[in-house]
């Protein structure tokens, strides 16, 4: 029930995180902006999950996993409210770090206590389970944002997140239990110095799952407008594209958890080379814009490269600490969501 539990907080970010793309011409016209400017919300979101790494993991190594994770739930709602209730640009951006910010504390507090409740050889399975699911989330959210608009309008979106955010805190307030118990007092200088003095493999894993996930989500970000401009796919058929390609994907995540803890560095070795395989592609793309196949073919690997990379690096990460998890948390979790939001970012000024 744990691992439910968990597993519902961590999609929550996920889905908030590129549910409402299919609104941004809709949104861009209400707040007179351009397209570019709402894309960008997309990396203030990630700037957001950066700062909520940097602060949770070590804060919730003082008071405890289950408050800190109350508080970033608290955070999100007040970000979603922001973002339904009010019909001004500043206030949405405002809105949009917000989420970002309790988005964070949502999946590196879960990252930990999960951690926490299960031995270590069991970890790189559970992650890479997780990864499974995580993979079909960037063609879920856009089409459900789709399916929303048609069904009543764009800020129905933020409804929907709204609501299912309210029953993930009531039955995670209910149900999830502190694993947490030695408390320290809450030095958040400290414990970032700690590992980074101390902790190279969890550096090197960190940064390593950040190049993968800056990759990835450039092209989550780029992709709805790529197809709807070039190709004149709608945000809905984008999304049913998307979700077979993703489907297509996951061979890389299936064969991790077949083969876990038994060929690794196999594993490891195939990853990189679907992974620079994806970015050939990507470059041809860039250089030939209107060959959608290459673009998917790209999107394939790379979804195969993140499922064979990712569990590896977490876990890897993760097992490599005894002491300060909640910061270790913290500098894995802003390594990574660094790398969102510098790929985001590059990818939508370089093609606005």
């Amino acid at each position: 029930m744990l691992l439910v539990i968990m597993l519902f907080n961590m999609m929550l970010a996920f889905m908030a995180s590129d549910m409402y793309l299919p609104a941004i011409p809709v949104m861009g016209k209400l707040y007179g902006v351009t397209i570019t400017y709402i894309q960008f919300t997309i990396t203030l979101y990630f700037i957001g999950m950066v700062i909520a790494n940097i602060l949770t993991g070590c804060i919730s190594d003082g008071i405890g996993r289950k408050k800190a994770l109350m508080m970033s739930h608290i955070i999100f709602f007040m970000g979603n409210a922001l973002c339904i209730c009010f019909n001004h640009f500043t206030l949405f951006l405002l809105g949009r770090l917000l989420q970002g910010i309790g988005s964070g504390g949502l999946m590196g507090l879960s990252r930990v206590i999960i951690s926490e409740s299960y031995p270590q050889d069991e970890l790189k399975k559970i992650f890479s389970i997780f990864a499974l699911m995580f993979g079909v989330l960037p063609a879920i959210a856009p089409l459900s944002g789709a399916l929303i608009m048609e069904a009543t309008h764009w800020q129905a979106i933020f409804y929907s997140l709204l609501f299912a955010q309210i029953i993930c805190f009531l039955v995670t307030q209910t149900m999830v239990r502190e694993t947490h118990y030695d408390r320290r007092s809450i030095n958040i200088v400290h414990g970032l110095y700690y590992h980074f003095k101390h902790s190279s493999v969890l550096l090197k894993n960190a940064m390593g799952a950040a190049v993968v996930f800056m990759g990835a989500m450039a092209m989550t970000a780029i992709g709805p407008i790529y197809f709807e401009k070039l190709n004149h796919f709608t945000f809905k058929k984008y999304g049913l594209t998307v979700l077979l390609i993703v489907l297509l994907g996951q061979l890389g995540k299936i064969v991790n958890i077949v083969f876990t803890n038994k060929v690794d560095h196999y594993l490891f070795r195939l990853g990189l080379f679907l992974l620079l395989m994806a970015a050939l592609l990507l470059a041809n793309v860039y250089l030939h814009v209107t060959k959608v196949s290459l673009f998917c073919l790209a999107f394939v690997l790379y979804i195969n490269s993140m499922g064979l990379l990712l569990p590896i690096f977490v876990s890897k990460a993760m097992n490599s600490i005894t002491d300060y998890k909640g910061s270790a948390s913290s500098i894995y979790g802003t390594f990574l969501f660094l790398g969102g939001a510098l790929g985001t970012f590059a990818i939508i000024f370089f093609t606005r």
